[in-house]
């Protein structure tokens, strides 16, 4: 049972690791900051299927890019995530 526990947390955090925006060096690119949330928010928790909630939407500065760094919780099953995203500059 430990191993079978064990297996399957190993591979809910290689999911993580592989979810789209999971990397800042690897960031979602948008066009506006306005899409964050809502694109957060359609995501579904990789733990449960529940909803996600945003929790913090904030601006970070990484080498000479600002990322858009959004912490979230599954509103069924608590697991916290952090998705990363980089807004598109337009010309």
């Amino acid at each position: 049972a430990v191993d079978a526990e064990q297996a399957d947390a190993a591979a809910l955090a290689a999911a993580e690791r592989m979810r789209e925006g999971a990397d800042p060096d690897v960031p979602i690119v948008i066009d506006s900051p306005a899409q964050v949330e809502p694109r957060v928010e359609r995501q579904a928790c990789l733990r449960c299927g529940g909803n996600v909630h945003v929790e913090a939407h904030e601006v970070e500065e990484r080498g000479d890019e600002r990322l858009r760094r959004v912490q979230s919780k599954c509103g069924g099953c608590g697991a916290p995530s952090t998705t990363w995203f980089r807004v598109r500059l337009l010309d």
